[in-house]
């Protein structure tokens, strides 16, 4: 309806009316908020021709307040200072005051910056100041209590500026549906009320309808009122006499010059030349008689009219209007982000000529031609595709493509990928060909062939399926793990039309595909197009026919979705360039559509591959030319190739290096404050690194490549480059002796990669023995299975990152507690004596190479550095121990969240911080944790209920343990009231100083404690999440999740959780799962009894810095009992559920303890390795030349089964 509107007189946009010095200040917001760069001339200068080529604008009399234009004086609504509500950014708007001496004033965004500077106007962003128009520019401040004194600023009068704070940060705007006709605009807003927390209504427009009736025009109100909001929310609804009324958001109209065919403004304020609608010259568009397809546009050079609606300038246009309204920005900033089409206008009108390229240009076409309009395809264009193969195309691919009849590759697409394949199993190589060739975002895959039951999964992406129960058809979206998406749910539709769609980085990209089109299917195909919010990207095969792109006929179902198209503002992006091969003497057709929203129309670029890959469709490649998504790639942790290492030569070097070294020895902490033990550190860590450097290549980043399967020889290659030069001889003469050529080379081909998966399998399977390590196993059964590590099912979005960094590392930081070191004395304690060289060597002949820290050090050097190195190192680390000092490189860890199972990945509760440190470090708290462990276990520290992380006790006692209770209740004819509780970010959440007051309670060695705190007080962290770094961030509490001392130190840490609990209750823990129970004959008394023990066990954890989840926990009444009462049990008023099963550290348990759960639990995760139980069932079946204990010593089996059977 908005569309339909009469054309508003006025510019859009926000500018700034001059204003009287004598204008009383309390007024001045509300006269400063105007229209933008308004080019109204004023009443009392009208414009004359001649004055149209002045591009100056009217001056208005600064003493008269009256002469602000009317336009200006109906939109100054709202309030004209921040409150203390508003949030950031607290923007204000400055412009000059011009004068009838210097009417074209320019305000330069640095200018001003000096007259901030010179008058001490402070509290300002770093980069607050920025030019937003000819004569305005924006200051961003700290506070909204610094912009409110700024507008007010007697400064800014006496020096001739004016401040405003721009009315879309303070207002909303809201489109409501449902207000009677017969209430006035007054009225209206008398009535409507908003919901607590939202701003008032400040105005109501009511939209109005254009009907053409008899030749005379009227404009009729509609029930749709554009609503003005004070404040910085927008509600979602409102009332109206008890009637709730939903908001949605109202995007400004784009309105378009009729006259020189520009945006913003109307014929009648137009000061510009005419410029030709039609073929750009300088002359009304009126008269000109030139046809569309001679046109040429001036806005983007394509060949149009300047007025189509397939203009992709309007689009940018419309995407901008709606920009502004969803992010409340100004049109300047949100212009800036979106980059032209084509070029300038001045520029284009410079070079407009009656033939021209089209704006969307391909690499086949010199020049592009367009779409075309009569019943015939681009010939040319598609010879062209023929005759120039691709020049990245590879000789020799990893390829199985078998089954070439009725296989469309419909559209490739560097941001998202369409393939229709018929059996995705078949054509797997084939997608993982072109997966690793173009790398897309997404990958929308038809005709996928696969059933609802049967599993199918791609490295490095997720998949949305949508398939048929028969096992034919089918659509999925394969969309890349590091690309922030969602999915979207689709009413159900006809089981012939297959639709799958997801959000992949706030664009709706969706898959189709119609078997057989049919009229009936175009309603149902209109409303999910009309219920999708945003920017929309279709592909896929829709088995239609128009002229629209570049097929030779029309069709009933083709002439329904033009329609469609039509009516949505819908653009199709194919040029005219037929996407199906066929056999020779049929005509070539256009059956694979990509079609999108105008205003993705002029971001894209659409063009056809030269092969079809063994297929009858020829691939689509679909660039994303403004690309929104850039792959965030950072140098991996470990730069250091290792793959084939000369350690000798780096040990050699290292060697030399280190005898060069000062000695640590001569080290005066107390007078030098341990700058020379500083200094040492850095020169060993400096001595390693150059040693590496000049030892070892560097290491790529990363890369998302997925590799070809472990039977692929130099026979498959030469086999499908032959296939491959046998299909571009067919596409040069399509006659029957080269398609039949072709067929028996593709058949050939298909052969020989059968026969070679066959073997490769087979030698797999033969090759294994009783010795073969359990790694290598699986590494090659996960290449069969072109498997890969589990990720996280959808990336981690910037806020949710955000949130989590908060959680664990606030932006405020206490100041650290101050652990005063004990003065250095004589050795008391045999285990604060220096650390040995055997202890070190034990320690490096158990560690890996893992993730380093920010160092970049790996195990392997220090593990293969000579014996001067390591001394080297340990006379450092009995430094620090000696000293209780740590350098500040130790103490800052990388971050990096890892997905908790079964958890929401938008959740910041649901990630688990892992801390990487350096080697350095990990390897002296590897060398105090063997210390430590072994003082806490010969002293019998640790009470008998804590099973986590000590040695020769699993998970497997604890649950035996509570099952052995539960079992002799049972026969005892008593019941269980077991509560199994779950502590929130327990490693995060542990206090320092309770740490080490419990430690010296313990009686631990002192300089021992004085190290551990001083690893870990004051530590920094640094986010990492998929190639972003945050700012480092300082903690004050927790120990890190990965450290080798935290759980020992956690188990110190609540070494008497059970002193608070009841003499009946027992307590089972393992790190931090907990389980309470109670028996009695009684299940009401043994609930009370538990309740009493878990309030005390919720008030000790509170004064330890512990919170208890009450609706992450659970109570389960084991009891063999009929009847079971009702109980309820609470912590602090928030009641636990009580459930009939619980999983209890990897166990099922029911309440009658029958193990039913369990072993159902079992029998499914068996069932999921289904080539390792393939494996199995050859291993059995056929000779070994290792002997028939290969089956029963086979590793997978223990992998498999044996590691999920603990009853």
């Amino acid at each position: 309806m908005e569309r339909n509107k009469p054309p508003d007189p006025d510019p859009p946009d926000i500018s700034f009316a001059p204003l009287s010095p004598n204008f009383p200040l309390s007024q001045l917001a509300n006269v400063a908020c105007s229209i933008a760069d308004s080019q109204i001339p004023s009443p009392s200068e009208p414009q004359s021709a001649s004055n149209q080529n002045n591009r100056k604008r009217p001056v208005h009399d600064l003493n008269n307040v009256n002469l602000i234009p009317p336009k200006q004086q109906r939109n100054q609504i709202g309030r004209s200072r921040y409150s203390a509500t508003d949030k950031a950014p607290f923007i204000v708007h400055v412009s000059r005051l011009e004068s009838q001496s210097n009417a074209a004033t320019t305000l330069h965004p640095v200018t001003f910056g000096m007259f901030l500077v010179k008058n001490n106007i402070a509290n300002i962003v770093r980069d607050g100041v920025k030019k937003v128009g000819r004569n305005r520019v924006s200051v961003e401040f700290t506070s909204p209590q610094d912009a409110n004194s700024f507008i007010i600023n007697s400064t800014l009068t006496k020096n001739s500026y004016v401040a405003a704070i721009p009315t879309f940060n303070i207002t909303r705007m809201g489109v409501v549906t449902g207000v009677p006709n017969d209430l006035s605009e007054d009225e209206a807003k008398s009535y409507l009320t908003v919901p607590s927390g939202c701003g008032q209504i400040l105005k109501v427009r009511r939209i109005s309808r254009k009907v053409f009736r008899d030749g005379i025009t009227e404009f009729k109100p509609t029930e749709t009122c554009v609503i003005t909001f004070d404040g910085q929310v927008l509600p979602n609804r409102i009332f109206c006499c008890y009637n709730s009324l939903p908001v949605s958001q109202y995007v400004y109209p784009t309105i378009q010059c009729r006259k020189c065919c520009r945006f913003g403004h109307v014929e009648s304020i137009c000061r510009s030349k005419p410029r030709c609608s039609k073929c750009g010259h300088d002359h009304p568009g009126d008269g000109c008689s030139i046809s569309e397809g001679e046109a040429f546009c001036v806005l983007c050079s394509g060949n149009h009219y300047a007025n189509s609606k397939s203009c992709p300038e309007l689009g940018r246009q419309k995407a901008i209007k709606t920009i502004m309204a969803e992010k409340s920005l100004s049109y300047a900033e949100v212009s800036k982000s979106i980059p032209p089409v084509s070029r300038s206008y001045a520029n284009a009108a410079k070079a407009a000529t009656t033939s021209s390229q089209s704006y969307r240009k391909t690499v086949f076409l010199k020049p592009k031609t367009h779409a075309p309009l009569s019943p015939s395809y681009d010939k040319a264009a598609h010879q062209h595709i023929i005759n120039t193969p691709s020049p990245s195309q590879p000789d020799g691919c990893a390829l199985n493509n078998p089954f070439v009849d009725s296989n469309n590759i419909s559209s490739l697409i560097e941001i998202l990928t369409k393939w229709n394949v018929r059996s995705v199993f078949h054509k797997k190589h084939d997608l993982i060909f072109l997966l690793n060739k173009y790398k897309p975002l997404a990958c929308s895959i038809a005709e996928t062939w696969l059933i609802p039951s049967l599993s199918f999964r791609m490295p490095h992406f997720n998949i949305l399926r949508c398939d048929r129960s028969d096992g034919y058809g089918g659509s999925a979206l394969f969309i890349n793990n590091r690309v922030p998406q969602s999915t979207l749910s689709l009413p159900a539709l006809d089981g012939e039309i297959n639709i799958v769609a997801a959000k992949v980085e706030g664009i709706t990209v969706m898959s189709i595909y119609i078997s057989h089109p049919c009229q009936n299917f175009l309603a149902s195909l209109r409303d999910v197009f009309t219920n999708i919010d945003g920017p929309m990207l279709v592909m896929g095969d829709f088995n239609c026919h128009h002229f629209r792109w570049g097929s030779n006929r029309c069709d009933a179902f083709g002439e329904g979705l033009v329609e469609i198209l039509d009516d949505l503002n819908l653009c199709i992006l194919n040029d005219g360039c037929p996407t199906r091969r066929s056999l020779p003497g049929q005509q070539k057709s256009c059956v694979d559509l990509t079609f999108c929203s105008v205003e993705l129309a002029a971001s894209f670029h659409w063009q056809c591959t030269a092969l079809t890959h063994g297929s009858d469709h020829y691939p689509i490649v679909i660039t994303l030319l403004n690309k929104t998504y850039l792959e965030k790639s950072s140098p991996p942790l470990l730069k250091y190739n290792l793959s084939k290492p000369d350690w000798s030569s780096f040990a050699s070097l290292l060697e030399e290096k280190i005898s060069v070294l000062p000695n640590l020895n001569s080290a005066f902490p107390h007078s030098s404050g341990h700058c020379h033990a500083k200094s040492c550190y850095d020169a060993f860590v400096s001595a390693i690194t150059s040693s590496a450097d000049s030892t070892f290549p560097l290491r790529n980043s990363a890369k998302s490549k997925i590799p070809s399967p472990p039977w692929w020889d130099p026979d498959c290659t030469a086999a499908i480059h032959e296939r491959k030069e046998a299909e571009l001889q067919y596409n040069e003469a399509m006659n029957n002796d080269n398609l039949l050529q072709y067929r028996r080379v593709y058949a050939r081909s298909q052969r020989l990669l059968r026969k070679k998966k066959r073997r490769g399998w087979v030698k797999f399977c033969t090759s294994l023995s009783p010795s073969t390590p359990v790694s290598a196993v699986w590494k090659s059964i996960n290449r069969f299975r072109r498997g890969c590590s589990p990720s996280i099912s959808s990336p981690i979005t910037r806020e949710t990152a955000e949130s989590f960094f908060d959680k664990i590392a606030p932006a405020y930081v206490p100041l650290p507690p101050e652990f005063v070191h004990s003065p250095v004395v004589a050795m008391v304690d045999p285990l604060d004596e220096p650390f040995t060289m055997e202890e070190l060597n034990t320690v490096l002949r158990h560690v890996r190479d893992s993730a380093p820290g920010i160092d970049g050090i790996p195990y392997s050097f220090i593990v293969k550095a000579g014996t001067n190195a390591k001394q080297y190192f340990l006379s450092f680390v009995n430094y620090c121990y000696f000293y209780g000092w740590v350098p500040d490189q130790w103490k800052l860890q990388i971050i990096i969240p890892l997905l908790k199972p079964g958890k929401n990945v938008d959740d910041p509760n649901g990630l688990r911080p892992i801390a990487l440190s350096s080697v350095l470090v990990k390897l002296m708290e590897h060398l105090i944790k063997n210390r430590l462990e072994w003082l806490v276990e010969s002293r019998d520290l640790l009470p008998s209920h804590q099973f986590g992380f000590r040695k020769g006790l699993s998970t497997m006692d604890s649950v035996a343990t509570l099952v052995t209770d539960v079992r002799t209740a049972f026969s005892k004819n008593e019941s269980v009231v077991a509560a199994f509780l779950d502590i929130s970010s327990a490693y995060d959440s542990v206090l320092l100083p309770i740490l080490r007051q419990k430690l010296h309670q313990l009686s631990l060695p002192v300089k021992m404690v004085q190290c551990i705190c001083g690893l870990l007080v004051s530590r920094s962290l640094v986010l990492r999440v998929q190639g972003e770094v945050f700012e480092e961030r300082y903690t004050w509490k927790g120990l890190p999740q990965g450290s080798v001392l935290s759980p020992l130190l956690y188990n110190l840490y609540t070494i008497d959780i059970g002193s608070c609990l009841n003499n009946d209750c027992r307590i089972l823990q393992y790190a931090d799962d907990l389980a309470l129970y109670v028996t009695n004959a009684s299940i009401v008394d043994a609930a009370s009894s538990l309740c009493l023990s878990l309030n005390s066990l919720h008030q000790w954890l509170l004064d330890h810095g512990l919170t208890l989840s009450a609706p992450k926990s659970s109570v389960v009444i084991f009891s063999r009992k009929r009847l079971i009462p009702q109980v309820d049990i609470r912590i602090q008023g928030q009641g636990i559920p009580v459930v009939k099963k619980t999983k209890f550290l990897g166990v099922y348990l029911d309440a009658k303890l029958t193990g039913t759960e369990h072993f159902n639990y079992l029998v499914k995760r068996c069932e999921r390795p289904r080539h390792s139980a393939k494996l199995l069932n050859v291993l059995r079946q056929m000779p070994h030349r290792n002997g028939p204990d290969v089956f029963f010593s086979f590793p997978g089996r223990k992998g498999s089964v044996r590691s999920h059977c603990y009853l």
